[in-house]
């Protein structure tokens, strides 16, 4: 059975450890697709946005943080229905060390 995809999204995500080796995961709002899921630090590409660029703008967004040091992780895509349509997630997943530690 093939699935309609109705819109591809790129997506920049950030794997961002603690001294203990714990993930920094934020959780979704309750008005948000996936109601208080958690994930990691990430958002949509904008418009002609490159993928590190985007993500150095989310994590300040986000979090308020500053990235100090950033190496791509992995890169996979996932079919994703939300707000009735299904999206194709392209996810470029990168390691991230923040400048500070106060996040």
């Amino acid at each position: 059975m093939s699935t309609t995809i109705d819109k591809i999204v790129p997506i920049a995500s950030a794997v961002i450890k603690n001294k203990e080796g714990k993930v920094l995961l934020l959780q979704r709002s309750e008005i948000a697709s996936y109601p208080d899921h958690w994930q990691l630090v990430e958002g949509k590409l904008e418009e002609s946005e490159k993928v590190d660029l985007a993500l150095k703008r989310e994590i300040q967004e986000e979090i308020g943080g500053t990235v100090k040091v950033m190496s791509i992780n992995t890169i996979f895509h996932n079919e994703l229905p939300a707000k009735g349509q299904n999206y194709l997630a392209f996810r470029v997943v990168f390691d991230v060390e923040l400048e500070s530690e106060e996040v």
